[in-house]
């Protein structure tokens, strides 16, 4: 005790004018400071963990949510036969989503054997608002597919078929025909 004294005497001269119980007050705050800072900073770096050799780990997260998962697409055999390919965008509740994304694949293979694939959706209930467009690349050229409506969605889970017709951009009118279905699911994935 002695020896601490005499320290913060020599390092805090004006403490020498005090009682002794300031001096080892104020010694005493002076170490809580110091450990409270460097805990602190080793805290919220993981500084800690680092030198263990461990690395801070995150909660794991959970994959729960609302999925769009994308079937397949089936073209009207009389109105096209022979290969196709297809991109497709779809609309749910204002969230968009396209596909194939990314810049490897432009187009799809139409058909049965379509890699299904699934976008997660914000959670809206179980009221979703879907609607969906076709390219379609067929032969030497392209054509749009669509369907003025939105297919209401209230009850999850929900599998069904989405039907567009061919939409002529020169006379700006679509086909009465059903030229193909897309088939999706909405289910939510626990």
């Amino acid at each position: 005790m002695d020896k601490i004294l005499q320290i913060s005497s020599t390092l805090l001269p004006f403490l020498a004018h005090y009682p002794v119980w300031v001096t080892v007050l104020l010694a005493v705050w002076i170490v809580l400071t110091v450990a409270l800072v460097a805990a602190l900073v080793l805290g919220k770096t993981g500084a800690g963990a680092a030198k263990k050799g461990k690395q801070p780990q995150a909660a794991p997260k959970r994959s729960t949510g609302t999925f769009l998962v994308l079937r397949e697409v089936q073209a009207d055999p009389k109105q096209f036969a022979g290969p196709a390919k297809v991109r497709i965008q779809a609309k749910v509740n204002n969230q968009k989503f396209d596909y194939p994304a990314g810049a490897k694949a432009g187009w799809l293979e139409l058909g049965a054997k379509m890699a299904p694939v699934k976008f997660a959706l914000q959670p809206m209930g179980n009221s979703y608002e879907v609607g969906f467009t076709i390219t379609l690349l067929y032969g030497e050229g392209q054509t749009q597919m669509v369907n003025q409506g939105v297919q209401e969605v209230n009850r999850l889970p929900f599998s069904g078929e989405y039907p567009v017709q061919a939409f002529h951009a020169e006379a700006k009118t679509r086909s009465g025909k059903v030229a193909a279905n897309i088939g999706y699911e909405i289910a939510a994935s626990k």
